[in-house]
């Protein structure tokens, strides 16, 4: 089975990290750690999560992350997704950012009439 390319990325944050063993936010933290993963719990329950430090947003982070796991309610997910999207913007400094932002606060704005 060949390995898929994303695998290749080392810094991964998962978004709704949990010190509950039984959930899938504090598997996925141990499976990437396990495997090597530089991991990083965003969640604002918690101060860490397997003895790493947490962060309450994807914005409060200080670099982006190469991949983001959402494990998170639905309902959160687009506001997420928007911070996602504005971490990105931040770090890259691209010359489409006013064009980004303005899609980033159109989404906002679409998932607040949901």
């Amino acid at each position: 089975m060949a390995k898929h390319p994303w695998l290749e990325l080392e810094n991964w944050a998962v978004v709704g990290a949990t010190t509950n063993p039984h959930r899938y936010g504090n598997l996925i933290m141990k499976r990437l750690m396990e495997n090597g993963y530089n991991t990083i719990p965003v969640t604002p329950a918690y101060d860490e999560v397997e003895g790493v430090e947490a962060f309450p947003s994807i914005l409060d982070l200080e670099f982006a992350p190469d991949v983001v796991n959402f494990v998170v309610n639905p309902k959160i997910g687009k506001d997420v997704l928007v911070d996602c999207i504005e971490k990105v913007l931040r770090e890259s400094g691209s010359s489409r950012e006013r064009t980004a932002m303005s899609w980033s606060r159109k989404l906002k704005r679409r998932g607040s009439k949901s």
